[in-house]
Parts: C-alpha cells; sequence; structure tokens
C-alpha cells in the first residue's frame, strides 16, 4: 500500500495536470495563473532593487544586483508579453538569488531577506508555469544546485545557516505546490468533463429537435401538396371541373416536391394557395404587397407556416363543408397578424381527431410555428377558423452569444479550492520549516502554524453548505492574519534574529480565505490588519536596527502583496473564464449548427426512400396531358397513392431514427403488395438499436407472402421498449436475426410473432 501510496505521490509531480486539457475551465486557470504568476514576478524586482539599493554593499556588488535584477524585470516582461520563453525567466532567476547571496554584506541584510523570498516565489512559480516534467525537476534542481553556488561564493558563512534551510524550503514549496496545483486541476477537469457532456447532450436534442420538426414540416408539405392533389382527384366531382387548373396544380406540385427532395423547403406562393379547384375563395383585408411585406419580415417560416394552414382550411372546406365559397380575411390587430378562414358550409362537431387533418395540418403545423389556432363551428352552422401571428421579442440573448451555464459556480468552486489548497499547503510547509528551521524546539513558527489551522477551521464552519462568510467571520480572519504575522516576527526575534528563516507567507493563509471567501471586503479588512501591525512592529524596533525595521516592513509588504496578487488571480480567473467560456460557447453554437444541419439533411433523406417517384410519376404525365384526371383508373391509381402517401405522413415526427426504417418498409410493402399496419408512440429508439429493429421489419416486409399483412408495434414499457413484429405463419421462423431474439419466435394459429425489449438505458431521447 505505501509503495502504490508513493508511486500516485510521484506520478502526481512530475505528470503535468494541464496535458490534454481543452475545456473554458482549464483555460481559464491556465491563462489566469500563467498572467498573475509572471506579473508578480516581474513586482518583485523592483522589491529587489529598491532592497539591493539599501543594503549597503561595496559599490561593485550593488551595481551587479542592479543589473542583474534589471535585466529579470525585462526578461519578465518579454515572458509577460510572450516575446520569450518562460524557462529563460525561471533559468536566470536562480543565477541572480546566488550574485544578492555574494553581494549581501550579512545575513541579516534586506537584501538577503527579500532575494530568499524571491526564489521561493520562482520555486512556486515554476511548478504552475513551466510545462511538463521539467514543472517539477526545475525547481528540484535549482533548490539543490544553488545551495552549492552558495558556498561556491561564500565559503566562510556557515552552510546550516542560509544553504541548508534554502534547500529545505525550496523543496518543501515545490512539492506541496506540485501536489496542490495537480488537485486544483483535477476540480478543474471535472467542470470541463461536465459542461462537455452537457454539451454533448444539447448537440444530440438540437439535432433529434431538427429532425423532427423537418419530418413534421416535410410531412405537412406533402399533405399540402402531393397528398390532397392526388385525393382531389381520386375523389372527383368538382375538384376535375377545370382540366387545366388540375394539370397546372400537379406542375406545382412536381417542382414542390422537387424542392423538398433536394433539402430545400419550396416557396409559399399565397396566389396559389388561394385557387382551389370545386370552391370561390374570397380574399378580403390587406392588400397582397401588405401581406407579402409583413411575412418577409418575420421569415420563412411564418410565411410556409401560415400559408399551409391557409391551403388546408380551403382544401377542407372544398372537399367537407358543402359550401361554394370561402372567405380568407386578412387583417392587423396591433403589430399581430390576424387571418380568419370561414365558410358557411355544414360544419361539425368541433372535434379534431388526433394524428390526422386538421389536427396534423393545421394544429400541429401552428403548435410547431407558435401561431394561435381558434376554430369555431357547429354542424349546420358554418366554421370559423382564426389564425393569429405575434412577432417574435427579441430573445435573451441577442446581440451576443449566451455563456455557458454554470459559469460562476465553476469560478467560485476554483477561487475557493485554490484558497483552500494554499491555506493547507502553508500549514505543512509551516510545520516542515519550524522544525528544520530550529531542529524542532519549540517556537512561535509553531503558533503561526496553530494560527492558520485555526482560521482553516473557522472559514470551513463558517461557510459550508454554501454559507457566506460574515463581518463577524471576517473580523476574525483578519485578526488572525495579523496575530500569525506577528508570531512569525517573533520567532525570529523581530528580524534580528536570522531573518532569512522568517516565514513571512505565514500570514497570508487567513488572508487568502478572506480573500476568496469575502472578495475585496476580506482583502481590505485583513490587509490592513496586517499592514497596521507590521508598521507598528517596525516602529518597534526602528530604535534598535534600521535593517530589522526594513525587514519588517518587507515582510509586511509580502504578507500583504501576496493576498492582493491572489484577488488580481481572482479578477483574472473571472475575466478570463467568461472570455474562454463564451468562445467555447460560440463553437459549440457552430457544432450544433452543424449538427443540425446535419440531422435535417439525413431526415430529409427518408423521402428519397418513400416511394415518392410512382405519385410524381402519375401527376407528371396528368401535367403533361397525357393521361386524364377523370379517367377511372387514373383516379384509382391516384387513391392508392394518397392512401401510400397519408401513411407515410402520419408516422410520428419525433421517430427521427425509426422512422427512417419505417418509410423504406412502407415502401417495400406498397412494392410487395403487403399490408404493413404500423403502431407506434413518440419514443425513439437509439441509433444502433433502431438499425437492428429496422432490418428485422424489413425482412419480415421481404418475406410475407403478396395479399398478406405485416403488422409491427412499438411502445413505452417499463422495462423500455416493447417490439413487436406479427405476420403470416411461418415467414418470420426463417429469419436468421429473428431467432437471436431471447425468446425466439412463437406460432399462433396461422400467425408467427416476435417479442424485443430495449433497455431503458439505451432507449434514444424523445425530442422535446
Amino acid at each position: 500500500m505505501m509503495r502504490s501510496l508513493s508511486a500516485t505521490v510521484l506520478r502526481r509531480l512530475v505528470e503535468d495536470p494541464r496535458r490534454g486539457a481543452s475545456g473554458w475551465a482549464s483555460r481559464a486557470l491556465d491563462r489566469a495563473i500563467d498572467r498573475v504568476a509572471i506579473r508578480v514576478l516581474l513586482g518583485s524586482q523592483f522589491l529587489m532593487i529598491a532592497a539591493g539599493a539599501m543594503a549597503g554593499a561595496e559599490t561593485l556588488r550593488t551595481v551587479l544586483v542592479l543589473i542583474a535584477h534589471g535585466v529579470l524585470a525585462v526578461v519578465a516582461a518579454g515572458v509577460l508579453r510572450e516575446k520569450l520563453p518562460l524557462v529563460v525567466l525561471v533559468a536566470i532567476s536562480y543565477p541572480c538569488f546566488v550574485i544578492d547571496w555574494w553581494a549581501a554584506p550579512t545575513l541579516e541584510s534586506p537584501l538577503l531577506f527579500a532575494a530568499c523570498w524571491m526564489v521561493i516565489l520562482v520555486n512556486a512559480s515554476s511548478g504552475v508555469l513551466v510545462r511538463g516534467r521539467r514543472a517539477f525537476l526545475v525547481p528540484v534542481v535549482g533548490s539543490l544546485l544553488t545551495p552549492v553556488a552558495m558556498l561556491v561564493t561564500r565559503p566562510e558563512r556557515q552552510f546550516a545557516e542560509v544553504p541548508m534551510s534554502f534547500a529545505v524550503t525550496g523543496l518543501s514549496v515545490a512539492v506541496v505546490v506540485r501536489l496542490g496545483y495537480g488537485v486544483l486541476w483535477g476540480y478543474v477537469r471535472q467542470a470541463d468533463a461536465a459542461a462537455e457532456a452537457a454539451e454533448r447532450e444539447e448537440r444530440l436534442l438540437a439535432a433529434t429537435r431538427a429532425a423532427s420538426r423537418e419530418a413534421a414540416e416535410d410531412a405537412r408539405t406533402l399533405h399540402d401538396t402531393v397528398i390532397n392533389t392526388l385525393g382531389a382527384i381520386a375523389s372527383g366531382g368538382a375538384a376535375l371541373s377545370n382540366p387545366a387548373e388540375v394539370r397546372a396544380r400537379c406542375a406545382r406540385d412536381i417542382e414542390a416536391v422537387g424542392i423538398l427532395s433536394q433539402g430545400g423547403q419550396p416557396p409559399v406562393a399565397w396566389e396559389n394557395l388561394l385557387q382551389q379547384p370545386g370552391i370561390t375563395v374570397v380574399r378580403t383585408g390587406l392588400s397582397q404587397v401588405e401581406l407579402d411585406s409583413y411575412l418577409a419580415a418575420q421569415g420563412p417560416e411564418a410565411s410556409r407556416a401560415l400559408g399551409g394552414i391557409v391551403a388546408e382550411l380551403v382544401q377542407n372546406a372544398a372537399k367537407h363543408s358543402g359550401a361554394d365559397r370561402v372567405t380568407v380575411d386578412v387583417g392587423r390587430t396591433d403589430a399581430r397578424l390576424v387571418v380568419t378562414v370561414r365558410d358557411q358550409g355544414r360544419g361539425f362537431d368541433g372535434q379534431v381527431p388526433p394524428g390526422r387533418g386538421l389536427a396534423l395540418s393545421v394544429l400541429g403545423r401552428a403548435s410547431a410555428a407558435g401561431l394561435a389556432v381558434d376554430i369555431r363551428t357547429a354542424p349546420g352552422k358554418g366554421t370559423a377558423v382564426r389564425i393569429l401571428h405575434a412577432p417574435a421579442g427579441p430573445e435573451e440573448g441577442d446581440g451576443g452569444v449566451m455563456p455557458l451555464p454554470g459559469i460562476e459556480p465553476v469560478m467560485a468552486g476554483v477561487r475557493r479550492g485554490a484558497a483552500w489548497l494554499w491555506a493547507t499547503g502553508l500549514i505543512l510547509v509551516g510545520i516542515v520549516l519550524a522544525i528544520s528551521n530550529h531542529h524542532g524546539r519549540p517556537t512561535h513558527e509553531f503558533t503561526m502554524v496553530g494560527i492558520d489551522a485555526f482560521s482553516c477551521v473557522l472559514a470551513w464552519v463558517a461557510t459550508r453548505r454554501g454559507r457566506r462568510l460574515g463581518k463577524a467571520g471576517t473580523a476574525v480572519l483578519a485578526v488572525a492574519g495579523a496575530a500569525a504575522f506577528l508570531a512569525t516576527a517573533v520567532a525570529v526575534g523581530y528580524g534580528l534574529e536570522a531573518p532569512v528563516r522568517w516565514q513571512a507567507l505565514g500570514a497570508t493563509g487567513p488572508l487568502v480565505l478572506l480573500v476568496a471567501l469575502a472578495g475585496r471586503r476580506g482583502l481590505a479588512a485583513g490587509g490592513m490588519a496586517v499592514a497596521a501591525t507590521s508598521v507598528g512592529t517596525a516602529l518597534f524596533v526602528a530604535g534598535q536596527s534600521w535593517q530589522a525595521a526594513a525587514i519588517v516592513m518587507m515582510a509586511g509588504a509580502i504578507s500583504v502583496g501576496f493576498p492582493v496578487g491572489w484577488y488580481g488571480f481572482q479578477v483574472a480567473l473571472a475575466r478570463i473564464g467568461a472570455a474562454a467560456a463564451a468562445d467555447q460557447r460560440r463553437n459549440h453554437l457552430a457544432q450544433v449548427d452543424a449538427a443540425v444541419t446535419r440531422s435535417a439533411a439525413e431526415s430529409r433523406a427518408r423521402w428519397r426512400a418513400a416511394g415518392l417517384h410512382r405519385s410524381l410519376s402519375i401527376l407528371r404525365e396528368i401535367a403533361a396531358g397525357s393521361r386524364q384526371p377523370d379517367d377511372p383508373a387514373v383516379r384509382r391509381a391516384c387513391g392508392n397513392e394518397e392512401f401510400h402517401l397519408r401513411q407515410l405522413v402520419r408516422l410520428d415526427p419525433d421517430l427521427v431514427r425509426m422512422g427512417r426504417w419505417l418509410v423504406r418498409a412502407l415502401s417495400l410493402a406498397r412494392e410487395r403488395d403487403v399490408q404493413l399496419v404500423v403502431r407506434t408512440g413518440s419514443s425513439d429508439l437509439n441509433l444502433a438499436q433502431a438499425d437492428r429493429a429496422g432490418r428485422m421489419l424489413l425482412a419480415a416486409v421481404a418475406a410475407a407472402p403478396t395479399g398478406q399483412s405485416v403488422t409491427m408495434t412499438l411502445f413505452d414499457d417499463p422495462a423500455g421498449m416493447r417490439l413487436t413484429l406479427v405476420a403470416p405463419h411461418p415467414h418470420l421462423l426463417g429469419l436468421t436475426d429473428l431467432q437471436s431474439a431471447p425468446q425466439g419466435v412463437h406460432t399462433l394459429g396461422d400467425q408467427d410473432f416476435v417479442e424485443l425489449m430495449f433497455e431503458r438505458e439505451q432507449v434514444g431521447a424523445r425530442a422535446a
């Protein structure tokens, strides 16, 4: 077990947690850390230049310090502008520290104190900035080789005083930062995986909806054109009184279906919709120019839906009302368009049977297009249908791309997770350094560790279950930060006793928690408390040593400056996260559009397998005049074609995947003169299941004798989806695919039947 744990820790140290990460949260964290860490390193060079100027070293050594950190500042600026590689900045930071060590006149020099903290920042930053295994190897090698260079340049100084402390501190920081960084990236990867899963589900749902929408619209187009024309010819009577108009109508239908089969939608010509054989259509209200202007502003979908509904109502009046005239009134009420289709015919009881007629081509189309329909009728009282269209207002998010949902909770989780990791890692490093700095002797560094641990517990208790950190909690953590700073100061004699051992970051545990949990309010409270404590401490020791006072002020600057940088990290994370989420959303919406287009095209492909060529062939011959619409044989053929096509358009449009197979099966049954009865709900199968069920259905239809019937049912079941096939005996027995069914094929009398169950978790999602 210990070996496994060691292997896990080693892998976490050397592997790059960012490898393969591509989600918006990963990009936000990566960019925010890069920018803030490099800016902190850049800013620290100005502190180093100030410390070098007041170090009191020899002139040559002071000049070298200023030049070294000036060069380092230029390199940091170049890295920030992406003009120089990051590894250059990290690589020259260690030689700069050696120069500071060599130039510092004493171990109590503010220059050496500042240099130690600069290189600690370098160690921590390299663990999160450098890519690949070098992120851990660079600080480890630097922590081991730099002490050797320190001994070579100043051999007279005691080994255990600074070089040993440097190695222990550097290695501790490198280990803790890499482990904590890996944990933080684990959380971010989970957020990205959740976002990716949500996007994948959204794309699937959008594609399914598009396919369902296109299937429904295509069915309505067929109903409004070919099916109604075939039905009118098959019914005879007044519909055939004007042969020239019948031929023109057939020609228009052929053109419309040709556009449909190529993946488009035929344009709506209102003047054609209102020229129906067998009835006089009277237009009132808005002129055609005014109507066209209104519809052009609403888009082709609204025009197609309104035109299709009006055409269906006019044709219903011609076929069923017994009236010789129908009125179509187009008016405006405020910004809304109101179309009323009225006849004085026989009327009906107002009941609309589902799945056909008015339910399919009027109510279904209106619902899909967002139209309101009001049907008023009674036996002997005629029928009036009112269609109301209201222009859609601007949708939420117009003018921009809505970001991914849940961005703020993810960002809050990253902020809090990073803060907890920092506070916890600070405690672990503090214990290690307290032991190594004082060889296990009790000092106030352990007091600092206790204060930091108390702050973590307090913050966790105060904010668990999603609660916000209140004013009292903010005040206590601010005081804890000041107390932790004071404890670290006492541990090194207020900068008078080996100040290079000062754990100046000890106070940042409570302050970072304040920044994460209370934002600017927490930063202000904690920062002022620590700043006031550092100023008071500096004044207290100023009479004994101005260098000690300067070190105290530097420690205070580090303790306050780090939370300020952390706040900058939070701001950058939020800003970059929003931009990255918006970019990902744009890309996702582009993928959704592509999926919708592809799915719609695939949905329309079903009509190429629907056997439309026979219907179109008859209409083409009538349009050309080679066959006459009043010929009894032509009327019978039209009736047969109408029946077949009505079967197709009654298929539930939500059956996106299974619907393609049902279309093929109905066409095959028609070619073989087999009666295929299909009964389904609206729940679809997934792609693999639909392929299996569809192939079995085609095989069953192909095996059935001419003149016989095959019945297929597909419905929801508590255990999943239940599919049954019934066909004349013994024609299902020889089908190989059916023999693999769990229950096999059964025979009852002269019928064979097979039943299949598809598990619920594998069933395709129903289009909403």
